[in-house]
């Protein structure tokens, strides 16, 4: 595989960095186009990157772009071109999907395979108000459509009360003192939603799912994007506070 001696980045950091707004330190993370592992993290753009015209790929000068990879060695093939030449190519695949090559086994100038990657998006970046993250659905009763939010509850004397994440398989909300299933738990779930929702709390009914189940609230009066945008506008501002 390719060494690079330049500054190598986390896929945590890199993760981050990609979401940020800033210039000068701004990071790319491409991951596989079929599996979604993560391929490679650059400080420059593939889009902008020279194109090979034989084949398309995009050519990736290592030694001047700071780059990390997540490939693995995919031994050397040979290539007959249409005009009868062959060349031989040191694959770089993940598992066995060839993603990358370069003509030497330590070459610093990686050829990326055309629509072998794709951009990383975070799960802020993948949902919005077209597509609700998996905590947020919509049920149909007899008395006409609520909207069911799955929720992750925990508590503690350590932590202030809030909705911390909007965008998991559940929407992550912490308590105080008081454990959801007591009464005091659930006035305390009942008067936080109610005021980031900016409803009244005969709107919601806050229910257990069972053991190992977590919870559910159900709000009526307001649709599902309704409810994503206040949710949404809440946690943003909640993390501002926090940083």
């Amino acid at each position: 595989m390719p060494r690079v001696t330049t500054q190598y980045y986390s896929s945590e950091n890199a993760s981050r960095a990609a979401a940020s707004e800033g210039t000068g330190g701004k990071l790319f993370v491409y991951i596989c186009k079929y599996t979604g592992k993560h391929a490679l993290v650059t400080e420059v753009s593939l889009k902008s990157l020279p194109l090979r015209p034989r084949d398309g790929s995009s050519v990736l000068d290592m030694d001047k772009h700071q780059t990390k990879l997540y490939l693995t060695e995919g031994g050397a093939k040979r290539i007959r071109r249409d005009d009868g030449k062959v060349e031989r190519q040191h694959r770089l695949v993940l598992g066995d999907l060839p993603v990358a090559y370069t003509f030497k086994p330590e070459g610093k100038v990686l050829y990326i395979l055309k629509d072998a990657l794709k951009d990383y998006q975070t799960k802020e970046q993948t949902y919005g108000e077209s597509h609700l993250p998996p905590g947020i659905q919509e049920e149909l009763k007899e008395t006409g459509a609520v909207v069911r939010l799955l929720l992750d509850v925990s508590y503690s004397s350590r932590a202030k009360a809030g909705i911390y994440n909007l965008f998991h398989d559940k929407i992550s909300v912490k308590l105080g003192e008081a454990h959801p299933t007591s009464l005091e738990g659930k006035k305390e779930v009942l008067a936080l939603f109610a005021q980031v929702l900016e409803v009244r709390q005969i709107q919601l009914t806050f229910l257990e799912l069972g053991a190992n189940k977590g919870f559910a609230m159900q709000v009526s009066g307001l649709t599902p994007v309704q409810v994503f945008k206040k949710l949404k506008a809440f946690c943003s501002s909640s993390k501002k506070n926090r940083l």
